[in-house]
């Protein structure tokens, strides 16, 4: 999902992404591991009611950071779109700044857990890059906030995970990068890397549909077959 620059270390917007672990997976592709939950918790036990509740804010504020950006949201306004004071959220979260990092591992560790299960399980190169597809619209139809926000508020970041995040923002696009190369060798370096994000752009900027609603059946097929049209019609 992102637009760096996987080749050269220049990094743009910061997408999923796991760690990469070692080569195995059926496809002949360097595989990942799950990368954990950074996030802090706040100081209420993790029973199921007060997990449920800390989800519930991490997504309320989700949607605040997306629709109105992160400088411009208060505590306040995450309390009362969760219906919780604004103090009580420090419940669950020390810091706004730990609700947007909250926010990033979340669709890390959902993209991380997502490729690691397609790498290992594809049997070839074009299945793989077909299951990224696939893949892709599926967080793009679910996580449409988290994308958005990785995509505008990685300034806010703090400095330390800034740089954890943009090492993944490499290790994201080089799977897509070694995939794509395998699927189109008639494609030279700087053609894939190019590719590859122009694919990227294409499906998730279907994250910023008006309300937000779920994808239709249709508008994914669309998208699947753009997806399909730019990368694979030549292979």
């Amino acid at each position: 999902m992102g637009r760096g620059d996987a080749s050269s270390g220049a990094t743009g917007r910061v997408p999923l992404a796991g760690a990469y672990d070692h080569p195995g997976g059926k496809c002949g592709v360097v595989t990942i591991s799950p990368i954990g939950d950074y996030s802090t918790p706040g100081r209420i036990p993790q029973t199921a009611k007060g997990l449920r509740r800390r989800s519930l804010i991490l997504k309320v504020a989700s949607k605040l950071f997306a629709d109105r950006g992160f400088d411009k949201v208060s505590i306040q306004d995450i309390g009362k779109a969760a219906g919780v004071t604004g103090p009580a959220i420090y419940r669950y979260f020390p810091s706004k700044e730990s609700l947007l990092v909250s926010a990033f591992d979340h669709l890390y560790q959902r993209a991380s857990e997502g490729f690691g299960a397609i790498l290992a399980e594809s049997v070839d190169e074009r299945e793989a890059l077909e299951k990224l597809i696939d893949f892709e619209i599926q967080l793009v139809n679910e996580e449409p906030e988290k994308i958005r926000i990785a995509d505008s508020e990685v300034r806010h970041l703090p400095e330390s995970r800034a740089a954890d995040l943009r090492a993944q923002n490499l290790r994201h696009l080089k799977v897509w990068s070694d995939v794509l190369r395998k699927v189109r060798p008639d494609l030279g370096r700087e053609e894939v890397d190019g590719t590859v994000h122009a694919l990227l752009a294409m499906l998730n900027s279907a994250s910023r549909r008006r309300g937000g609603e779920p994808l239709s059946p249709g508008m994914r097929n669309h998208l699947r077959d753009m997806a399909h049209r730019m990368v694979l019609d030549q292979a």
